[in-house]
């Protein structure tokens, strides 16, 4: 990842792992420490505080740290939908709030992470929701019933990705592929990754 990336993709994870971060005493006394009250990891909270104070986030070229993962630590219990409701504050507080986001945005994907992301948005954000861009036939021509304000649902189309304009928000995972990538470079190749586009998966 580079160090760019490490702020771009900062909706899709926390881009460096807690125990390997090296701070100056200013940046904690600026951000306001750790949350201890919170149910998503106090790393969550304090890595987007940093960000919307507009910190900078730097990775040193050379390991200075091994960190090793084991079954029993708590970012493996962490509830998902309380990490992703974290994550999606984050990007309604950082992104939605300036245009062109504020004026709408479309989705990648149509599947179960999309919908979980559109129903973790708060009640305006969801309103903004375009369409839905997707690779997998299937799905073309379809609706995805988001709720609104007054508990009426409102219609969003699934609409091929060959018809991809900025911005827009990828919820298909990097891992699992489908071609999104690539699709995304050959559908939108002027969009730039952390100012059209976000990953939040």
């Amino acid at each position: 990842m580079t160090d760019d990336q490490l702020t771009s993709q900062r909706f899709r994870e926390v881009t460096l792992l807690h125990p390997t971060w090296m701070y100056h005493r200013r940046i904690w006394e600026r951000v306001g420490g750790y949350t201890q009250d919170t149910s998503v990891g106090e790393d969550i909270v304090f890595f987007h505080k940093h960000l919307e104070a507009n910190g900078l986030l730097l990775r040193v070229p050379r390991p200075l740290l091994r960190y090793r993962c084991h079954p029993g630590q708590r970012s493996w219990r962490l509830p998902r939908r309380a990490v992703q409701d974290a994550k999606v504050a984050a990007f309604e507080r950082q992104v939605l709030v300036s245009e062109p986001w504020s004026q709408g945005f479309g989705v990648v994907g149509a599947g179960r992470d999309a919908r979980d992301f559109c129903k973790a948005l708060s009640d305006a954000a969801r309103q903004l929701v375009t369409e839905f861009y997707e690779v997998d036939e299937k799905k073309l021509g379809k609706t995805i019933s988001l709720p609104t304000a007054n508990a009426s649902m409102r219609q969003v189309p699934v609409v091929p990705q060959r018809t991809l304009r900025a911005p827009f928000v990828v919820c298909v995972a990097l891992e699992r592929g489908f071609g999104v990538l690539e699709a995304i470079e050959r559908d939108a190749p002027a969009a730039v990754e952390g100012v059209d586009f976000f990953h939040l998966v």
